[in-house]
């Protein structure tokens, strides 16, 4: 089975490290829970490695694109970011009233956005801001303001 960036498993892996982050956070500070931090962290590098063996086979399983099309037109890369504290709790707070979005809809929406309004003339980013900001889903929830 091929996996790659975006597939059910990435954001399974990508969510679960992101809630040890959390845990994390949460328990800083705490006294006589170094070992339970330490074993969290410990988890936190396991996921990473077989998210890490995930976007590897990704990688070299990618075949080069023939013919008139332009080399990984259709590629998607996965990265990592730090989100200050209040940006993540506002992306959780947004995707939690609209579940029709998730993390990677949304950073891809706001990075297409800001390319768009700052001067980016590609077709190909416009088609990715238009597609994430009015997904067919999205039409049919009910308007949540």
């Amino acid at each position: 089975m091929l996996y790659e960036s975006g597939t059910r498993e990435c954001h399974i892996l990508v969510e679960s490290k992101n809630r040890i982050e959390r845990i994390l956070f949460d328990l800083k500070g705490m006294e006589n829970i170094d070992h339970i931090s330490s074993q969290l962290l410990a988890i936190y590098n396991q996921l990473e490695g077989i998210h890490e063996l995930y976007r590897s086979k990704r990688i070299s399983n990618k075949e080069v694109p023939v013919g008139n099309r332009e080399p990984f037109q259709d590629a998607t890369i996965s990265f990592q970011s730090q989100v200050p504290l209040p940006l993540k709790k506002a992306m959780n707070t947004f995707i939690e009233h609209y579940p029709n979005w998730d993390q990677y809809r949304l950073m891809q929406a706001a990075l297409a956005g800001f390319l768009v309004q700052n001067g980016v003339r590609s077709r190909e980013i416009t088609r990715l801001y238009v597609g994430n900001m009015f997904d067919s889903s999205s039409l049919l929830e009910d308007n949540r303001n």
